[in-house]
């Protein structure tokens, strides 16, 4: 089924109008007109599906430690917004299921960053994906849904979990033309995923060799925006553009 994208998705909810990854961010990403969001999900010592960006709880929440090596009886009670702003002194790290409840409720499209701990062992990323793949089942015919990960064997493991889910590839720093297309047609890739530098260096190769939609992140000035989405760019990801402010629909 092709996925209506539009052109704004925003960046962890959306992560300069509230605390990234929160329930707060996807609805501030809703509320101000924007039809996707891109969230993280990181596991718990006790394998329930957590949103979290970096490998530690340390930035974006009052607590200490490894999301990978604390329980979530203890990662639900820290406080996930005061570092943001004290408005959103109450909100808490959700829980994946949570979120995309959320979601469907406001008729969101979601691309989940699949992000464990960089430490994942190979033997971990099977319990990971069982986790992950448990919770999204359920979604994946009521939401738009478009799985990536910087990590390859990550993204080999949830394809064969679930194939019928659309893949993002993350090109990583060290991708070349040759090893891109390698793994776009070992995973039958959905769509690239670049940051800016990699769409200056890659855009107009992706373009010429295959049909698929171009992905760039994060773009938050408005000019920058204007610019790729005229030229073959399909969507961008952003913390704080909205389509009020590039004057286009979503």
């Amino acid at each position: 089924m092709p996925l209506d994208f539009y052109q704004i998705i925003g960046h962890r909810g959306l992560a300069a109008k509230a605390p990234e990854n929160t329930l707060a961010s996807i609805k501030m990403a809703a509320s101000m007109g924007l039809k996707w969001v891109e969230f993280d999900v990181n596991t718990t010592q006790d394998n329930i599906a957590v949103l979290c960006h970096d490998n530690t709880v340390n930035r974006t929440t009052n607590g200490k430690g490894r999301v990978s090596r604390m329980d979530f009886a203890t990662i639900s009670q820290l406080d996930a917004g005061s570092w943001f702003d004290p408005l959103f002194k109450q909100e808490k790290i959700p829980t994946l299921l949570q979120a995309l409840k959320l979601c469907q409720q406001l008729k969101l499209g979601v691309n989940l960053e699949l992000k464990p701990d960089s430490r994942i062992t190979d033997a971990q990323i099977h319990h990971y994906i069982n986790t992950v793949t448990s919770i999204i089942l359920p979604f994946k015919n009521s939401i738009p849904l478009l799985v990536s990960s910087f990590n390859k064997d990550v993204i080999r493991a949830f394809k064969q979990s679930l194939s019928d889910i659309p893949l993002g590839f993350l090109l990583d720093r060290h991708e070349t033309e040759r090893s891109l297309t390698t793994f776009a047609h070992e995973i039958n890739c959905y769509s690239f995923h670049l940051s800016m530098k990699q769409c200056r260096r890659f855009k107009s190769y992706l373009l010429a060799q295959f049909n698929k939609p171009l992905l760039v992140y994060t773009i938050n000035n408005p000019l920058q925006a204007c610019e790729l989405l005229e030229s073959n760019v399909t969507a961008i990801f952003s913390d704080s553009l909205t389509p009020d402010s590039l004057s286009i629909k979503g």
